[in-house]
């Protein structure tokens, strides 16, 4: 909805306060000159002379600064003080005719709302005789201007205000006639009647403004009309029409040139496109806007694009970034004065705070928003920020929740907004449903999948049916609660395969993960009423297609290339974006080895980061779409289930796991049968894995063994006990879920009470269906070198290899870990050792040895690494679980000659390579973590390896040793180069040998790594 408003706002005899500050100084407006000038703190302020009879006319342009006009008489009485205008929005005009003559002044200063924004703006005055039209204009332009001024003052009283003056100009340019002026007066009423929520009468009044501007012959101001009546559809849910209505409005902007309104029409198509859940159009419509709202100084659009993509990422479950952008929002609106964008960033800010769990802050956040509505008389606003409140209530509170829910929906209804009147039903079906209100929760669930469907939310549809569902399994219903939810996955399975861009489709599917895991615990309720091995098959199939959902898209798309053919434009601008990351990356890399750490600059760079790394996955997504067959790419049939037994061979037991809040399942799959047992809820599950994990990976201290072994003993009874005596003799494909990602089942003891590698191979897969995409995904010919090495890179400015004194020595017992808190780039002496001992066993003609300077981020990215079967990275690994994107291995920042160097190798860049790998090793730490996901599991540098074509992986869980490291990568490849063992085989074969070594026996020093993928 734009503010601006219309053409022809005149001065007209008003007597009013003076507002302005004292002028610097007076000069003459000469008549018919553009006079420039910089809006700085204080006033400008010109002379100018009228004789009896003239008409006047003064347009201020602003297209920087934020100013307001006022006229003064030959008296010094104030004529008027106008400013209904917005910085870049519009120009301020004034007109006015002379009956006596006489000198006039105009003051120019800073506009009074908020922190005015300071810059160029200019000057015309045009002078003629008045005529007697001009004489009738006077009084209608009055008004206009009267009520543009009161509209922007803000508050419900000065916009109820606005409208009496408003209809009568829209009269009296009727009566002049004056088409122009009478459609800016209904366009400009229209705005203000949707600012107080009365939609429909805002309806109105563009319909009237519409046909007038057509008969003008004003496609721009047409073009305003249309963007306002399209932002009508989409509240009322017409969003097809919307989506019409907002493509005619960009047109014919981009027809005539009108840059900042295409930047407004990206941004609402886009809005009506999310509202669709083409979240992927929308994305892209919203990052062409922002650029151009930036280029043309337009601060108060590029709050609302802002505003938008914040709305996208909330919507598809990436919340921390959906409150990053309100935040920029909020700012930049409070720059520009604009309160009524303010409040609608403040609540998106509430609600994206309430979705990471920070109740108190959103509370604050919602009811800032609240207040700042009700002051600008926004029923809408209201409404919402009523139902955001209503939503952060407990059970507990319910009643109070209720009247919240109450007074939001009424609000919403009498605006006309269909589509937030149907969340708020919704979100008082969760709430009745959670304080126990059975009844009243199914019937409000029935209301609200009637008004979504009805309106063509899809996305809200699929929300009422999975309420639906809950209700009619609680009633015993299964089969209709089957029936509902299958309804609902096929919906949500539609959406998510709409969005391009891998992280926002995995942060979608996390947030609907409650869904599937609801899905398989009623199909498991109808199996245990009979159903078989079939129900149990079914209920193992719908796990399936939950989990690791974009690792397969993933393999899906590295088999199809998706990038041959695409336009060099767009791979130009993923490169320059890379480029820019690195920059950046350097610069904050600096300021955090700095003595004294800048917080503030610190944070600037930190989110100079976030946003290029944003755009570059947005890049990346639209080269993905672009692909033809994108549609097929991002919908991988989930496989049978015989489909995975014959996967798994005669010798493979696979073990899934399914946690679940009321109870949780262990999928046992063999070659000929499929069975389900019950396991305790997830949270009990989870406390003892995240136990095991942190006594493991704190270090082997003597008096911890003890601790370790318990913990390792009721995780197990709790996670294998059904199935301890029927393992025997197979290898075990785990499939975690949750915290059992992190821990190394290896170490978990069995039925005898002695570890499980003792008796098994064990690998971990990301979910069965992957097993045979990685089998199958980089076909051809097998690399023909045997192993590739980088290890041992130059970390250090003061590294002996550079020549430079004072290098120090290291001791034996350094982490091959770094992250944001340990900026020591520390050299890793025992990786020297252990790349000499793994090309000792390779054939001379078939190995690469890259150690120091040759341990670089070039070579990495060679094309020379695809000809070889291994290759093994032994350096510090970077670990950032919220944006992994940015997790790496660190390789040399030093050339020969000492120049400092870009040395991450980066999740993106591993994305970027093109291996013939049969295994990849990352020989340092917490290689196997990421960012964790539910049902997509840690998304990290293992699944880059797999999309750039290795179909196995051996990385660790937690921060491992620099020494035993070393030693067990010694025994590994010993065991895969010269007994010729798969990798499963021959790390099973290492660990067992560091723990038949008194030093490295415990389960810290060798339990750490892990094979991920296929164990062939």
């Amino acid at each position: 909805m734009t503010r601006r408003g219309w053409r022809g706002a005149a001065l007209a005899l008003l007597a009013g306060p003076a507002l302005a500050a004292a002028p610097v100084a007076v000069d003459e407006l000469p008549v018919g000159v553009e006079v420039e000038r910089e809006l700085a703190e204080r006033a400008h302020a010109f002379h100018f002379t009228l004789a009896p009879g003239q008409y006047a006319r003064i347009v201020v342009e602003q297209p920087q600064a934020d100013v307001a006009l006022c006229v003064r008489d030959p008296a010094g009485v104030v004529l008027a003080d106008y400013d209904g205008q917005i910085a870049s929005a519009g120009p301020e005009h004034a007109a006015l005719w002379s009956e006596a003559g006489g000198r006039y002044e105009v003051e120019v200063r800073g506009s009074s709302r908020g922190k005015s924004q300071l810059g160029r703006f200019t000057l015309r005055l045009d002078v003629r005789a008045a005529t007697d039209e001009d004489r009738r204009l006077v009084p209608a332009l009055h008004e206009g201007a009267v009520g543009a001024t009161l509209r922007l003052r803000g508050s419900a009283e000065s916009r109820r205000e606005a409208l009496v003056h408003l209809a009568r100009a829209a009269a009296l340019f009727a009566a002049v006639p004056d088409p122009r002026g009478q459609a800016g007066a209904l366009n400009n009423q229209g705005e203000t009647l949707f600012e107080l929520g009365e939609v429909e009468a805002a309806r109105e009044a563009f319909r009237g403004a519409l046909p007038l501007w057509q008969a003008a012959g004003d496609p721009v101001e047409e073009a305003k009309v249309l963007n306002n009546l399209g932002v009508v559809q989409r509240l009322t849910g017409e969003l097809e029409a919307a989506v019409v209505t907002h493509e005619r409005a960009l047109a014919l902007r981009r027809s005539h040139g009108d840059v900042r309104g295409e930047a407004q029409s990206l941004r609402a198509l886009g809005v009506a496109y999310s509202m669709l859940d083409e979240h992927q159009k929308a994305a892209e419509l919203f990052e062409d806007s922002l650029p151009l709202r930036r280029a043309a100084g337009d601060v108060r659009g590029e709050a609302f694009t802002l505003h938008s993509l914040g709305g996208l990422h909330f919507a598809l479950g990436d919340h921390h970034r959906a409150l990053d952008y309100a935040q920029q929002a909020i700012a930049l609106h409070r720059q520009t004065g604009d309160r009524w964008g303010e409040g609608n960033s403040l609540q998106a800010a509430g609600q994206a705070l309430a979705a990471l769990g920070e109740r108190e802050s959103a509370e604050r956040q919602l009811q800032e928003a609240l207040a700042l509505r009700r002051t600008l008389g926004d029923k809408i606003g209201e409404g919402h920020a009523l139902d955001a409140l209503a939503r952060l209530r407990s059970p507990a509170e319910y009643e109070a929740a209720r009247e919240l829910f109450e007074a939001a929906h009424a609000l919403l209804r009498d605006a006309g907004n269909r589509r937030g009147a149907s969340d708020v039903v919704q979100a008082r079906a969760e709430a009745a449903e959670a304080a126990g209100h059975a009844a009243e929760a199914a019937r409000l669930f029935a209301e609200a999948r009637e008004i979504r469907k009805a309106l063509g939310d899809p996305s809200g549809e699929a929300q009422s049916l999975y309420g639906l569902a809950r209700g009619q399994r609680a009633a015993g219903q299964l089969d209709a609660a089957r029936a509902s939810i299958e309804a609902a996955l096929a919906i949500t399975d539609v959406v998510r395969g709409r969005v391009a861009r891998h992280d926002l489709r995995a942060t979608f599917q996390a947030a609907r993960a409650a869904e599937y895991e609801f899905y398989v615990d009623l199909l498991m309720d109808q199996a245990g009423r009979g159903g078989g091995e079939g129900a149990v098959a079914t209920a193992f199939e719908a796990s399936e297609r939950a989990r690791a959902r974009g690792l397969r898209d993933l393999l899906t798309e590295a088999r199809a290339a998706v990038r041959a053919g695409v336009e060099p434009e767009l791979l130009a601008a993923a490169e320059r974006l890379r480029t820019e990351l690195v920059a950046q990356e350097r610069v904050r890399t600096a300021l955090v080895e700095a003595r004294t750490v800048n917080e503030t600059q610190l944070g600037k760079v930190r989110a100079a980061i976030a946003d290029r790394l944003d755009e570059y996955k947005a890049l990346e997504a639209r080269l993905r779409a672009r692909h033809p067959g994108f549609a097929a790419l991002t919908q991988p049939a989930a496989p049978r289930t015989a489909e995975i037994q014959a996967l798994l061979g005669t010798d493979t037991l696979l073990l899934e796991y399914a946690l679940g809040v009321r109870r949780s399942w262990l999928f046992v799959v063999t070659a000929g049968s499929v069975e389900a047992f019950p396991l305790p809820a997830r949270a009990q599950i989870e406390a003892h894995a995240a136990r095991l994990h942190q006594r493991l990976s704190q270090g082997q201290q003597r008096a911890a063994r003890a601790a370790v072994s318990a913990a390792a003993a009721e995780l197990a009874r709790l996670v294998l006990g059904p199935v301890r005596r029927r393992i025997a003799g197979l290898r075990l494909a785990i499939v975690a879920d949750g915290a059992l990602h992190y821990v190394p089942f290896a170490a978990l003891p069995g039925s005898d009470g002695v570890p499980l590698l003792a008796r098994h191979e064990i690998v971990q897969l990301p979910s069965a269906a992957t097993l045979g995409l990685l089998r199958n995904a980089h076909g051809g010919e097998a690399a023909p070198r045997t192993v590739a090495v980088l290890a041992d890179p130059v970390l250090e400015a003061d590294d002996r290899r550079l020549g430079r004194p004072g290098a120090r020595a290291m001791p034996s017992a350094l982490l091959r870990a770094l992250d944001d808190t340990d900026t020591a780039f520390t050299r890793l002496e025992f990786t020297a050792r252990e790349a000499e001992a793994i090309a000792r066993l390779a054939p001379a003609e078939g190995r690469l040895l890259a150690t120091g300077f040759e341990a670089s981020r070039a070579t990495a990215l060679s094309p020379v690494l695809a000809d070889y079967r291994f290759v093994h990275f032994a350096t510090h690994g970077l670990l950032d679980s919220r944006q992994p994107e940015l997790s790496g291995i660190v390789l040399s920042m030093f050339d020969r000659e000492g120049r400092a160097q870009d040395g991450f190798l980066r999740l993106h860049d591993v994305y970027n390579l093109s291996l013939r790998a049969d295994l990849v090793v990352l020989s340092a730490c917490r290689t196997a973590l990421g960012q964790d996901l539910r049902g997509e599991g840690l998304v990290g540098l293992t699944r880059g390896f797999m999309y750039a074509g290795a179909p196995r992986v051996v990385a660790s869980l937690w921060d491992v040793r620099d020494e035993a490291t070393a030693e067990l990568m010694k025994h590994f490849y010993s065991g895969l180069l010269r007994q010729r063992l798969t990798p499963a085989a021959a790390l099973r074969t290492a660990q067992l040998a560091l723990q038949r070594t008194p030093r490295w026996s415990a389960p810290y020093y060798w339990a750490a790594f892990t094979l991920q993928g296929d164990w062939r």
